[in-house]
């Protein structure tokens, strides 16, 4: 985080985080959201700064509809771009930055300015019938339309989600061509829609089925090898070394799919590449080498599928993969740009699953934290090298309780639950010196005091009563 705030604009509460260019597909959309949800974990103080980033970002490079634009930090102006670009950021900053916060934050004012963005680009090229709408602009407006009609309820958002899924799935009967970085958000986008309709509209999912079917079905065919690694696009030739390190995101639709129809469909080719993770520790995801300036980013991106995977399906070759690679990935300096950004977001995602979701409010570097599930019973471990006090916070049913899913859907830019609770819940904590302690989910969300003496430890275990 010192890092970061060394990169602030002296004029504004931007950051150079993309050389003299504020750029709202990669400092907006990659760089500025992580610094968010790791000031949110680790430094709170430091929130109210990233605040006013966020106001001056809307009062600097808004047009005159609320869509941002590339911002000049050195002239103080807007950059000027083709309007296909600034859509296209816009739809990046929504998917990447906005929806990744929201996730955390719930109905924030990072809400307010995703929805804000989004009911303008609604205005400007939501209303008509979609020919021409890329594959990767697509995607992003789906995978955001998911989330705020699940927010709000509001049909406009619903509607036009159908009218761009219609086009791909029914006009166009869309097989994907890119399964790498740029192609690979559709497939997320419209399965995401897919699932929400299974719940909303069941008539609209009949029609959308078959169609989500065939399109997984054909990258299973024409975009996998014989260990379910994926290839960069379908098609390409067995003999070409080079696998997308956006594979996870792709098999995310594949889970979503069979949570949303109850079958187990794909269950067997996902658990395949968990499966022969192993043989992979150190692989040059998406490069030619290791070596690359971008391998920090492929490493990343691929540990982050393999924990979203993970998540659902537990098997411990995945997890002997995610711990191998993770420590390839900590052995590396993360740099205050979009490559940076991306190993901090899977370093909390790794934090997360080896907490459960537990997190500390008053965090300090000595102080460790670590959780280890057994039904629905958790086994918590918490030691420090010197005298600590602060708060042992709990996980929430998010995709509930922020986001308005009636389930859990699978899905990228976001971060996992694993061990979560519930307000009116009842849980008996056992191992604090005082004794058994009964208390309440909502207790739990807001934290356990908990005081550590210098170097011991405390085992404590929590029970639903």
């Amino acid at each position: 985080m010192d890092d970061v705030k060394k990169h602030k604009d002296n004029d504004s509460s931007l950051y150079f985080f993309s050389g003299d260019i504020w750029l709202v597909c990669d400092a907006a959309a990659d760089v500025y959201p992580f610094v968010v949800i790791a000031s949110y974990f680790l430094e709170p103080s430091f929130l109210p700064a990233l605040r006013q980033t966020l106001h001056d970002e809307i009062r600097l490079t808004s047009d005159s509809k609320g869509i941002p634009q590339d911002f000049d930090l050195k002239r103080n102006r807007v950059v000027p771009r083709e309007r296909s670009q600034v859509i296209f950021g816009a739809s990046e900053y929504c998917k990447d930055g906005l929806a990744a916060i929201v996730e955390v934050t719930g109905k924030d004012e990072w809400f307010l300015r995703m929805k804000q963005i989004m009911d303008a680009l609604h205005d400007e090229i939501g209303q008509g019938d979609h020919y021409g709408l890329g594959g990767e602009v697509a995607g992003n407006l789906l995978q955001v339309i998911v989330r705020l009609y699940s927010m709000t309820k509001d049909e406009k958002y619903l509607r036009w989600g159908e009218r761009i899924a219609d086009d791909f799935l029914l006009k166009r009967d869309f097989k994907p061509t890119v399964l790498s970085d740029h192609g690979c958000e559709i497939i997320s986008g419209l399965t995401m829609l897919y699932g929400l309709e299974t719940g909303v509209n069941p008539t609209k999912a009949r029609e959308y089925q078959p169609k989500i079917q065939s399109m997984l079905d054909y990258i299973l065919q024409n975009g996998v090898d014989a260990d379910g690694l994926m290839y960069r696009f379908c098609g390409q030739p067995p003999e070409d070394p080079m696998r997308t390190d956006n594979w996870g995101y792709n098999y995310i639709a594949f889970l979503l799919y069979d949570m949303v129809n109850s079958s187990q469909r794909y269950r067997a080719a996902v658990e395949k590449v968990l499966l022969n993770l192993p043989k992979y520790k150190g692989f040059p995801w998406g490069c030619r080498s290791t070596g690359e300036f971008v391998y920090l980013d492929q490493l990343a991106d691929s540990v982050e599928g393999g924990i979203y995977l993970y998540n659902r399906l537990p098997l411990p070759t995945a997890r002997e993969w995610i711990e191998a690679e993770m420590q390839t990935l900590l052995s590396m300096d993360f740099p205050v740009h979009k490559f940076g950004a991306n190993a901090v977001r899977t370093t909390l995602q790794y934090a997360f699953m080896q907490t459960q979701g537990l997190y500390l409010r008053e965090w300090r570097e000595d102080v460790l934290i670590g959780a280890v599930r057994d039904g629905e019973t958790l086994y918590i471990y918490l030691g420090a090298e010197d005298n600590w006090a602060g708060k042992l916070c709990f996980d929430v049913p998010r995709h509930r309780e922020l986001l308005g899913f009636g389930l859990d859907y699978p899905r990228i830019n976001s971060f996992p639950e694993w061990f979560t609770v519930k307000s009116r819940q009842e849980f008996v904590v056992d191992g604090f010196p005082g004794g058994r302690r009964r208390v309440t989910g909502s207790v739990l969300q807001k934290g356990l005091s908990v005081n550590l003496r210098a170097r011991q430890p405390l085992k404590l275990t929590v029970r639903l009563r």
